[in-house]
């Protein structure tokens, strides 16, 4: 296996860099050490130690100079030790980090569509255009369910559940749609609630296979994507469908 700690040597530009800064430091050691030591170096003399004062310069001078390449060492060698302990390194990718699913129920997703979005607004526009009525409440929702249930069989939108009598949300893949749809129902407590119900046609045992979903759960970013607040087009063709009401 290769050994990690001597990545940084392989990064030409990287160890040139290094090396023109350790040689620039020397020098300035040097030279500082040797302007400090000046006025000492005729009392070393003296008594006969000129040659171990300009040791101890060099010796200065090389140890300021290998301490710096220690550290350079231990920086570039440092994301490393912290991925072999389990800890995140500064600057670490983000593809790296586990991400919380921001799900939220069917009965928000509904709300959203129903009073928020563009596409909802288009629908209504549409309904003044044709017969002067608006949109009651239970046809919203129906439409709303209609558009759901087209955007996970295509696996536009992935739906999370949690199966009665346990805690874990998983994905419900979108093949699953085909065997089975959503439906909102009255609710006290969130006004629509959402069901997992058995197109009709199939077969009983198709039937027993569709799991008994006590929740479900959807992401708010894909709802906002999906059905979006303000839509260049669609609003453009709402301005047109109600001005033409007007008429």
């Amino acid at each position: 296996m290769e050994n990690s700690n001597w990545k940084w040597l392989k990064k030409p530009w990287s160890l040139l860099s290094h090396a023109a800064t350790a040689f620039t430091l020397g020098q300035w050691v040097v030279t500082g050490l040797a302007a400090i030591g000046g006025s000492l170096f005729a009392y070393f003399e003296n008594f006969g130690l000129t040659r171990s004062f300009l040791a101890f310069l060099g010796a200065a001078a090389f140890s300021m100079v290998g301490f710096y390449i220690f550290n350079i060492w231990r920086s570039e060698r440092r994301p490393e030790e912290h991925k072999g302990n389990g800890d995140q390194p500064d600057g670490a990718d983000e593809k790296d980090k586990p991400k919380a699913f921001d799900g939220s129920t069917f009965a928000w997703a509904l709300q959203w569509i129903m009073h928020k979005s563009a596409w909802m607004r288009w629908q209504e526009a549409q309904r003044q255009s044709e017969n002067g009525t608006v949109l009651s409440e239970p046809l919203k929702v129906q439409l709303a369910e209609i558009h759901i249930q087209f955007k996970l069989e295509s696996g536009e939108l992935v739906a999370r559940g949690r199966i009665s009598g346990e805690l874990a949300y998983n994905d419900i893949p979108y093949d699953f749609w085909k065997l089975a749809f959503v439906h909102f129902v009255p609710d006290k407590k969130s006004l629509w609630r959402a069901k997992v119900l058995p197109k009709t046609g199939l077969e009983t045992e198709a039937v027993r296979k569709i799991p008994d979903y006590a929740d479900l759960e959807v992401s708010d970013k894909k709802v906002h994507e999906l059905w979006l607040p303000a839509d260049e087009l669609l609003d453009a063709k709402t301005k047109e469908l109600l001005a033409k009401a007007k008429e």
